[in-house]
């Protein structure tokens, strides 16, 4: 038998069947997991820090002290996960002032709360239509439509990424950029020669033709998330931390028309806002502020909360709160070595125990806690085991293995969770309230809800690859909880759907529908009247999936996803892009009343992850996504691209029916058949919206306006203007 030692962690080397490198994800902080009772570490909540050298000495003492030397680390591994870009944006603001809107109605970005506006990359206020490609932002007369031209495009020197529009004609630009060489960094060390930076421009777009920007704040980090209520947008960034190894604290900055922020302080490097720190084992760490910038009134001063995180991944906003969430994982091979260390240091010699107890004792900028466990790994090894003679070096391998078997299983809640912090919003004042958290992992923003003081979150307990459990007790399932507004949870239904991982949710007052898949798409109803006893009411099992859910009305449901098929090996395979209609009316008796498929294997459409993609207007019996088609032909195994565009569906709320489809990627500019070049992809639309009875179709080059009675072509727009940039950004008329 040959010790084997991994990258990092030692792995336990006396496991001598072999080391179980269990691959890469995040790190578990929590001791234990109940459903019913928060843990002691979030019940011990966040620690205010009050200034930098605080904030420095709690780093000294604890976060190096955990972390290894470049704040990577490993963990346990968990199967059926997809990890989704979150980008999250948004509609109309609530603003006073000139308002500046047409008479027709017009279509908003679908947002998941009504009055939570999600920043994207096309807005309109009914008589504008504001667009980001690249580093441009074009601005269309889009009303009426067989006027529209081209009124202006701003081009910036690094690419915006959403935008909002208020109703008093302010346009406010996110994105983020980096800065190189001769500007200091934010890490001050960065290992890429870059510092991140997000950005909030705000123009005053009451002339659109001459576009004039009010407000530039600038923070120090990526851009997260934002949410936009009333007059003020909250901006969500975060900074990934490396190592603190004695220098200045690196604190994300804040910049407000090129003024950094500080609160009066005494210390050379001072606070901006509330910092928050949270008593947990930290792995690793980002800084996540989280501020409220008002857009109307642009002098208002910036508010600010900063907290120190393991990470930031998915966000739900209502009306009141804002909900962060990350997912933690429970790291095997620190099991193993726990374990190991217990059972072994009983039984070692006296001077081969102290040498273990020097090498714990060690300060942490001697030696980190992953290279200690490398260390004592290896002493044990070397100065015991290889001692041992075979059978003896076998029977403590089995013995070892099934203690590590026992405490896995001990820990089977713990192995992955999801925190929740939630933060209340009110203006500009911003405000951390609690934590709480719950067992598996969230799949997107619409996984997480909150009605009548509740908040509602459906999560997986994804696959576990482990070789100490059996196929029963490695199977993902699902689960519903609903916690009190201090985050306790007071109700649950767990293990739904054995086997299988949350595809979408949908909230709908006092029900839940979730779409859960393996091989068939079950569509469950979990009733939540009773927050404290959820239950199961119905479920539907079809074939394809739902990615995403949308509610026609209270007893309607419409479903965006893909159909599948059984392979002849017995797996699944995915086929074309299906819309259903789902009757929840009867929760004891889900129908699927009808279903559209479009397209073959390989089609896809951004609407299937980007909820604001997809459009819907049940007045005007429609839905529009912008897709890509891909068709069989004859006996070949993979599919062909064949169209690229927008599908225009009618819906009544009975049926389903495909009205036709527009497309940018026309053979007078692009030839006869679609091709992977420029001008197909410049040709690939992004969002559908109407503006009165047309629709406007918009990709990174061109605007088509199309009748939505007959889908008859209106008008068709070249956005594309090429000049030369000088500045930050420049308006070209």
């Amino acid at each position: 038998m040959k010790y084997t030692q991994y990258i990092g962690i030692a792995c336990v080397v006396l496991l001598l069947s072999g080391c179980s490198l269990l691959g890469k994800g995040e790190s578990v902080t929590q001791k234990s997991i109940e459903t019913t009772q928060v843990p002691k570490a979030v019940e011990d909540g966040a620690q205010k820090i009050s200034s930098v050298t605080e904030l420095q000495a709690l780093f000294d003492s604890t976060l190096n002290n955990e972390m290894g030397g470049n704040g990577y680390y490993r963990n346990f591994a968990i199967g059926d996960m997809e990890i989704m870009p979150m980008a999250m944006e948004a509609t109309t603001g609530l603003g006073s002032g000139a308002v500046m809107k047409s008479s027709a109605d017009f279509s908003d970005t679908n947002l998941q709360e009504a009055d939570v506006d999600e920043a994207d990359m096309i807005k309109t206020n009914g008589e504008y239509i504001y667009m980001l490609a690249d580093k441009d932002l074009s601005i269309v007369k889009a009303y009426p439509a067989e006027s529209a031209e081209l009124v202006a495009t701003v081009r910036f020197e690094n690419a915006p990424q959403d935008m909002y529009i208020t109703d008093d004609n302010h346009l406010v630009i996110l994105g983020e950029k980096y800065r190189y060489g001769d500007i200091e960094p934010f890490f001050r060390r960065s290992y890429y020669g870059a510092s991140p930076e997000s950005f909030l421009k705000v123009f005053d777009v009451v002339d659109p033709k001459n576009p004039k920007e009010i407000r530039d704040v600038v923070f120090e980090g990526n851009y997260k998330s934002s949410r936009m209520i009333g007059n003020y947008v909250y901006m969500l960034t975060d900074n990934y931390g490396f190592q603190y190894d004695g220098i200045e604290m690196p604190l994300p900055r804040v910049f407000d028309n090129g003024i950094e922020l500080v609160d009066d302080c005494a210390e050379e490097q001072c606070l901006f806002g509330s910092l928050y720190y949270f008593d947990i084992p930290y792995r690793n760490y980002t800084f996540t502020g989280l501020a409220a910038v008002n857009v109307v009134d642009v002098a208002e001063d910036i508010t600010r909360e900063t907290y120190v995180l393991e990470d930031t991944q998915e966000v739900y906003v209502s009306e009141h709160h804002a909900y962060v969430t990350y997912t933690e994982r429970l790291n095997e091979n620190e099991v193993e070595y726990d374990v190991m260390l217990d059972y072994m240091l009983p039984k070692l010699p006296v001077d081969v125990a102290q040498k273990i107890e020097k090498i714990q004792m060690a300060e942490s900028y001697i030696l980190n806690e992953y290279e200690k466990q490398d260390k004592v790994s290896d002493i044990i090894y070397n100065e015991y085991i290889l001692k041992l003679s075979d059978d003896e070096q076998m029977r403590l391998d089995d013995t070892l293995e099934e203690k590590v078997r026992e405490t896995i299983l001990e820990k089977i809640d713990e192995l992955e969770v999801t925190q929740i912090h939630k933060i209340a919003l009110d203006g500009s004042d911003i405000n951390y309230l609690t934590s709480g958290v719950v067992k598996g992992y969230v799949n997107n923003q619409f996984s997480m809800d909150e009605e009548k003081g509740y908040f509602r979150i459906a999560t997986t307990k994804g696959q576990l690859w482990s070789h100490y459990l059996d196929k029963e007790e490695r199977k993902s399932y699902n689960n519903v909880y609903v916690l009190d507004e201090d985050l306790t949870v007071v109700g649950s239904v767990e293990e739904l759907a054995s086997d299988e991982r949350i595809y979408s949710v949908r909230f709908m007052q006092d029900r839940a529908y979730i779409v859960t898949f393996k091989q068939v798409d079950p569509l469950f109803a979990i009733d939540l009247k009773d927050p404290r006893n959820p239950k199961v009411l119905g479920e539907l099992k079809v074939p394809g999936f739902s990615k995403y859910l949308h509610p026609y009305d209270d007893n309607t449901l419409i479903g965006f996803g893909q159909e599948t098929e059984e392979t002849e090996w017995g797996g699944v395979r995915t086929g074309g892009l299906k819309v259903s209609l789902f009757d929840v009316s009867d929760v004891n008796n889900l129908k699927e009343l009808d279903t559209l498929i479009l397209g073959d294997s390989g089609s896809y459409s951004e609407a299937l992850y980007n909820h604001k993609a997809f459009m819907f207007s049940k007045e005007k019996e429609m839905i529009a996504v912008p897709l890509t088609l891909r068709e069989k032909t004859g006996d070949r195994e993979w599919s062909s691209l064949y169209f690229q565009g927008a599908a225009i569906i009618s819906v009544d709320g009975k049926s389903l029916s495909l009205k036709g489809k527009i497309t940018h990627a026309d053979k007078e500019r692009c030839g006869e058949a679609p091709t992977y070049n420029r001008c197909y992809n410049d040709a690939n639309v992004k969002r559908i919206l109407y503006i009165g009875d047309n629709l406007y179709t918009l990709s990174s080059e061109f605007m088509k306006v199309n009748a939505i009675s007959d889908l008859e072509e209106v008008k068709s727009l070249n956005l594309l203007k090429r000049v030369e940039k000088e500045d930050d950004f420049e308006v070209i008329i």
